[in-house]
């Protein structure tokens, strides 16, 4: 139960105010984080943390996000426009709300600006799908019994859903369900996360959770005929013709020109070359090439992940040679997959929990490790003299991160690109327009004096695009020397047209000023050594 002192009304304090004592550089930064709602002015602790935001997304023209305790809260982006939704939930029959949308799991879908969500309702005790537009909340189904992950793929919706043991179709329009459910060996059978529209087929992979681990296709099509798993075959999938337990959930997957690159176990003459490279069209699969020569993996590239972006009319994409974990790219050939030809001293690509990389001004930004530096963000073309730091963020380390724990993958809003690094202080926020000289360091210990600036609880989200603004939570633990504070920020981001000025040529300054009763202190920028 929550107390009235805990969302009583506070005052808020504008972005462009100084708090007394507070320095004023000669410029104000275009890049001013914007209280634009408190949770919990102080106080708020990981043992107590009810006030604190979990997830953040985007639909339409409007920002969600939940707290632990699963109050929902709708915002335009100003603070006349924050509100909670608790009557709206309580109207609506429901008792919990789920919200997340990432790059491969979702369960929240943005549909043409109306955000789908699962919602716990009272009179099933069941989790079943809502809708909002943002004023008001309308339940969509009543026998679905989630929750689970759920995908877009042409007018259908699917729902992972690992409650039933089971992927489904649903036709929102008519509310109408359809199992896609196979006799298999093994029961039960529980749906995993990953699925994906192909050539007019769905492909998902499944885990029975006792025998196999494997992708299946299914054609809409044909709606009663049961999903047929791909089959192993020589010089592809898997590692002989009756090896059925081949893929690896932790890896990424990708949609390329007709094909779905993924990585899992192939071999070559019926022999097995480990975890490498493969595509499917949903009919044929085959091994794309054997990058780690000989029974190795090739997946290495972080953490046992590969991972993928589209740049320039090819994939890319990291992976393991046997020697260090390199940048590769592929035209969907085994003569057309090759090594990028970079620095041998950088290696380790991809430090991001979605993608190795983010393009940006006709480079892609990706990060990489080097002996003395650690993992820093890198500018590259993929080639070595088109490859440049951009920032040692933990000056001087050798075995730093990016980030403190994963990363998100930077996110592009008028022409720059935000994203986290860690400063040796805290996650802090950086920009950058794809230069040295252009990338600023926003916010530091001194803003935020949490171990984690950013709220950690909304990692899977930690920076979300929307329109001409980057929208972040913090929760600045108290009992990590922090002031207690829960609350939710934007960042503007102008637009080089509308300010006449070179990104790299701002002078960075000012004050964030925030809400009364937590502390406020002076932005400290850094420049990065170029």
């Amino acid at each position: 139960m929550r107390t009235s002192t805990m969302f009583s009304a506070i005052a808020i304090i504008t972005a462009t105010q100084l708090f007394a004592g507070a320095s004023l550089a000669s410029a104000a930064t275009p890049y001013q984080p914007e209280l634009v709602y408190t949770l919990q002015a102080s106080g708020v602790s990981e043992a107590d943390n009810d006030n604190v935001i979990t997830d953040i997304v985007s639909f339409g023209d409007r920002i969600a996000f939940r707290t632990v305790s699963a109050r929902l809260f709708i915002s335009d982006g100003t603070t006349a426009g924050t509100r909670d939704f608790d009557d709206e939930l309580a109207a609506a029959g429901i008792t919990n709300v789920l919200l997340e949308r990432s790059v491969l799991t979702s369960n929240s879908l943005d549909l043409d600006g109306t955000l789908l969500f699962w919602g716990l309702a009272s009179s099933s005790s069941s989790w079943e799908l809502f809708t909002t537009n943002g004023v008001t909340i309308e339940q969509k189904t009543t026998t679905v019994l989630g929750p689970g992950n759920l995908y877009s793929v042409g007018d259908k919706i699917y729902i992972s859903n690992t409650n039933r043991d089971v992927i489904q179709q649903l036709d929102l329009a008519t509310e109408t369900l359809i199992a896609i459910q196979g006799s298999y060996d093994c029961n039960p059978f529980s749906a995993n996360h990953n699925l994906w529209g192909l050539n007019g087929k769905i492909i998902f992979h499944y885990d029975d959770n006792n025998c196999d681990d494997r992708l299946v296709v299914w054609d809409p099509a044909s709606p009663l005929v049961p999903p047929v798993p791909l089959s192993a075959q020589v010089n592809g999938l898997g590692v002989s013709g009756t090896d059925r337990d081949y893929l690896d959930s932790s890896h990424d997957w990708y949609v390329f020109e007709g094909y779905l690159y993924f990585a899992a176990y192939a071999n070559v003459s019926d022999v097995s070359v480990g975890i490498e490279l493969l595509r499917t069209d949903g009919t044929t699969t085959t091994l794309v090439k054997d990058i780690h020569v000989g029974n190795g993996d090739s997946d290495a590239a972080d953490e046992g992940e590969m991972t993928f972006t589209e740049y320039d009319g090819e994939l890319y994409f990291g992976a393991y040679n046997g020697t260090d974990a390199r940048l590769w790219k592929t035209d969907g050939t085994e003569a057309g997959t090759v090594e990028l030809p970079l620095n041998a001293a950088l290696t380790d690509p991809g430090g991001f929990n979605d993608a190795p990389a983010t393009i940006l001004g006709g480079r892609m930004l990706t990060s990489l490790y080097s002996a003395d530096l650690g993992s820093e963000l890198y500018a590259t073309d993929g080639t070595a003299s088109g490859t440049e730091l951009l920032v040692d963020a933990f000056e001087g380390s050798d075995n730093s991160g990016l980030c403190w724990d994963d990363c998100a993958a930077p996110v592009v809003v008028n022409d720059v690109a935000f994203f986290l690094a860690f400063d040796g202080d805290v996650n802090s926020i950086w920009v950058t327009d794809g230069t040295p000289a252009g990338t600023e360091q926003i916010t530091d210990g001194t803003d935020f004096s949490a171990e984690y600036a950013i709220s950690d609880y909304a990692e899977s989200a930690p920076l979300v695009p929307l329109g001409d603004s980057v929208y972040f939570a913090v929760n600045d633990w108290a009992d990590d020397g922090g002031s207690g504070a829960s609350a939710f920020y934007r960042i503007a981001i102008p637009s080089l047209a509308n300010t006449g000025a070179e990104v790299s040529g701002w002078a960075f300054g000012g004050a964030l000023a925030i809400a009364a009763g937590v502390s406020a202190h002076a932005i400290h920028r850094r420049r990065v050594r170029v």
